[in-house]
């Protein structure tokens, strides 16, 4: 989504910790509150600002903000790290994508490579250097979220060798509240594998 955002409701700092270590995001609720400590391989929100079709901007709903950074939670722990940690298929897909999302990336393809990690050596220790999302949400005229934008950036460092190989992604995805969550429906993203010695 090209416009630019009109309300920022919540700014954070810092990323979260990886090889399993808790570590908090750093966001901050909206009032000062400190938002719950992030889960190992958690995205951390780095903003969220609302785009409404009515002229007062309404805040960004704490649940919603929620429900999104949960499925693209998901999405990093079922989808990148899993397979990068333990050499097995992603699974728990249908839990944060949509159906049609889902048979987007049914098939081998540039939009299943994009997403998914699959038939990599790359396979044990994964750190994570960042993962931030940056959320915008569209609502309705008369308040109602409709969809949510993430910019995504992320890179987790998997040891390979004497060196290691950083797993990158970064892009956007479209999210839309489908079976009672928010769920990955659309995505631009770009994924590479850097080599780094030690």
């Amino acid at each position: 989504m090209l416009i630019p955002p009109l309300l920022v409701v919540a700014l954070a700092g810092g990323c979260s910790g990886g090889d399993g270590a808790e570590s908090g995001s750093g966001a901050v609720a909206r009032g000062g509150s400190p938002a719950p400590a992030a889960r190992p391989y958690s995205f951390a929100v780095t903003t969220a600002a609302v785009e409404p079709m009515a002229p007062t901007a309404p805040s960004f709903p704490p649940d919603v903000t929620a429900a999104v950074q949960a499925s693209l939670d998901g999405w990093l722990g079922h989808a990148i790290v899993g397979p990068l940690r333990s050499g097995k298929p992603s699974s728990g897909l249908d839990a944060v994508f949509t159906e049609p999302a889902l048979l987007k990336i049914s098939a081998p393809g540039p939009e299943r490579a994009a997403v998914l990690e699959e038939g990599t050596p790359l396979t044990g220790d994964v750190k994570q250097e960042h993962a931030n999302a940056k959320l915008t949400l569209l609502t309705a005229p008369g308040g109602e979220p409709v969809l949510v934008t993430a910019q995504i950036d992320m890179v987790h460092a998997v040891k390979s060798g004497s060196g290691f190989v950083d797993v990158v992604r970064g892009g956007e995805m479209v999210l839309v509240p489908d079976r009672g969550s928010w769920r990955i429906d659309s995505f631009d993203i770009v994924a590479k594998h850097d080599t780094r010695v030690k």
